[in-house]
């Protein structure tokens, strides 16, 4: 925001917020949070659009109209049902359900499942029979907090999927030529980073598969499309956009040299590689913008995103058809560790206290008994926000 507010103030000339331009920013607190590498639960709080100094001049507009209950709604009582999940969703995203000690949130039971392979059974039921039927197999996932998490769950479904599987290997190398003879092959091979195709990449023809980068956004080929396999060989796979806009677009996707932008390596990682990963499963972050008809949320060990998680799924968890089902960590306990959005919007507030406390910092208090009492109610609040 603030290299906006500069650069619309440099470009326009003048000494106007944002360049006197109406910027309109849409968003939600409770969806995917901002990321912070190895930040903590406070740098995540503190990256957050609330804490900006120019949040106090934003005006906040909210919508109360939900036009995805109204137009997935058969009759009254289906809209009913939906309105009341709705409800239970913002309470979940606001943090007002009934919460344990620990800040853990109950879930209803009809939820919850004790098993992974219960989770993996109700999404992907009978799998062998719908296998081609792509509208099918591109409306159900599993979403997990992680990568790694991810890889496991997709090679268990892929090996339920019917078919021949297809391994593809890439070439790892590092960019910096004075180190590339200090990580050897098998290490690079070794490494599974976000953003980054798997060194051993397993497909099969039929299965769903996501693209990681952007090839040709005008035809709808963007990172996050996901994609059906129609043909696989070692220069290229042809895939097919599986829904949206642009399902049924056609695209061959090469191999492509790739590095992560943000690895946290002391090198340079240099992979050529598909543009791909297996779609049976993703991560809740790569889920944001997502709408699928069935969802399972695999749930082994707390997250902050568990809103945006249940999210996914377009109609009601009480429907036959159409359900999200969790499974949780070691005390096998159906339930959900709040989020952090209140402390996102009391963002101001801490935003004021910090500046007082740096200011404090600084130029230190007059040894009168009042400043004494006025630095310990600063810290005392803040510490309690």
């Amino acid at each position: 925001m603030k290299r906006n507010d500069r650069t619309l103030r440099d470009i326009i000339k003048t000494d106007k917020l944002l360049g006197g331009i109406v910027l309109l920013l849409a968003g939600d607190f409770r969806q995917i949070l901002p990321v912070v590498r190895l930040g903590r639960r406070a740098d995540i709080v503190d990256a957050a659009l609330s804490r900006s100094a120019l949040w106090q001049q934003c005006v906040v507009l909210q919508l109360y109209r939900n036009m995805r209950v109204e137009r997935c709604s058969r009759d009254e009582q289906h809209s009913a049902q939906l309105r009341q999940y709705a409800d239970w969703l913002l309470q979940l995203g606001d943090g007002k359900l009934p919460t344990a000690s620990d800040g853990s949130i109950q879930l209803p039971v009809e939820l919850c499942v004790s098993t992974v392979d219960e989770l993996v059974n109700f999404v992907f039921t009978e799998l062998p029979s719908h296998h081609e039927d792509a509208v099918w197999v591109s409306s159900r996932a599993i979403l997990c907090p992680r990568n790694h998490t991810v890889d496991d769950m997709n090679d268990r479904v892929l090996e339920m999927f019917p078919g021949d599987t297809v391994t593809c290997f890439s070439v790892d190398s590092v960019a910096e030529v004075d180190q590339q003879a200090v990580y050897p092959t098998e290490y690079l091979n070794s490494l599974t980073l976000s953003g980054l195709p798997p060194h051993k990449l397993n497909i099969k023809v039929g299965a769903p598969v996501m693209l990681l980068r952007n090839i040709d956004p005008a035809r709808g080929h963007c990172n996050g499309t996901r994609y059906i396999v129609c043909q696989i060989s070692q220069q290229y796979i042809t895939g097919q956009i599986a829904c949206g806009e642009y399902s049924g677009n056609v695209l061959l996707i090469p191999r492509i040299p790739l590095s992560p932008t943000d690895a946290g390596l002391p090198f340079t990682l240099r992979r050529r590689q598909f543009p791909l990963r297996p779609a049976f499963a993703m991560t809740i972050n790569k889920a944001q913008g997502q709408t699928l008809q069935c969802v399972g949320v695999l749930l082994d060990e707390p997250v902050f995103t568990s809103w945006t998680a249940v999210r996914r799924v377009v109609t009601l968890w009480r429907s036959v058809k159409h359900q999200i089902l969790c499974t949780e960590w070691s005390n096998s306990q159906c339930c959900v560790h709040r989020s952090v959005v209140e402390e996102i919007l009391t963002g101001m507030l801490l935003y004021i206290i910090d500046y007082i406390v740096q200011f404090v910092t600084i130029y230190g208090f007059y040894a009168e008994p009042q400043a004494t009492i006025a630095w310990s109610a600063i810290v005392a609040c803040r510490i309690y926000l």
